[in-house]
C-alpha cells in the first residue's frame, strides 16, 4: 500500500474540518511530519525511494487511526444536532425543576449539591435508577463544592431522556436542589 501527498486540492463529501481542529492538526500533525519526516510522500510497505520515507508500524497505524478519525469527526452532523438537542433539553428541564444548573451549556451537566455527604446521596439515588454520573468531591474541586456531573451524548433516546426527567423529578422531594449551596449564593447574589 502506498500513501501519497495528494498535489491538487480533492472535493470533500463532507464538510472540511472546524478551524480550531484544522489548526491544532496543522500545528501536532504536519509539525512533526515536517521535523521528522521532511514533508516527503510517504510509503508503507515498500522500501522508500530517494524522496520518500519508510513508516514503521506504529506511525502508519497512528496515521490511519488520525485519517479515520478526521472522517467520523467530518461525518458527525446528525449526531452533534442530537446532542445538542439533548444538551438543551436537559438543561430547561433540570432549570424548570429547579435544579441550579447555572454553569456551562455543554453536554456535561455539574449537579453541585456542595457537600461529600449530599453528593453521595445524589450519586446513589440516580445509580438506584440506573442514572450514572461521574462524582467529584475535594480535592479534585473547591471544599464544599463536590458534584455529580452527568455527561449526555448523542446516542440518547427520547424515551431515555423521559426517564432521566422523570427521575430527578421524582426525586426532587429527598434531594431538595434548592438546598444546595450553590442555589443558596445565586439567591443571596439575586438581592
Amino acid at each position: 500500500m502506498q500513501l501519497l501527498e495528494r498535489t491538487t486540492p480533492v472535493a470533500h463529501r463532507n464538510p472540511p474540518l472546524l478551524p480550531r481542529l484544522q489548526e491544532r492538526f496543522e500545528q501536532k500533525f504536519m509539525a512533526h511530519w515536517q521535523s521528522h519526516w521532511g514533508g516527503k510522500p510517504i510509503l508503507h510497505g515498500s522500501n522508500p525511494g530517494p524522496n520518500s520515507i519508510r513508516l514503521d508500524g506504529n506511525d502508519y497505524l497512528g496515521i490511519a487511526r488520525l485519517s479515520a478519525t478526521l472522517e467520523v469527526v467530518r461525518g458527525c452532523d446528525a449526531e452533534r444536532v442530537r446532542l445538542h438537542a439533548n444538551t438543551r433539553r436537559l438543561r430547561a428541564s433540570l432549570l424548570d425543576m429547579g435544579c441550579p444548573i447555572y454553569q456551562g451549556s455543554q453536554q456535561i451537566i455539574a449537579l453541585e449539591t456542595g457537600t461529600e455527604p449530599a453528593t453521595m446521596v445524589l450519586r446513589d439515588e440516580l445509580e438506584a435508577h440506573q442514572i450514572f454520573g461521574a462524582i467529584f468531591c475535594a480535592p479534585a474541586t473547591s471544599r464544599n463544592r463536590a458534584m455529580v456531573r452527568l455527561t449526555l451524548n448523542a446516542g440518547l433516546t427520547p424515551a431515555e431522556m423521559d426517564r432521566i426527567e422523570h427521575t430527578v423529578r421524582t426525586l426532587l422531594p429527598v434531594l431538595k436542589p434548592w438546598d444546595w449551596p450553590i442555589a443558596r449564593r445565586a439567591r443571596t447574589e439575586q438581592v
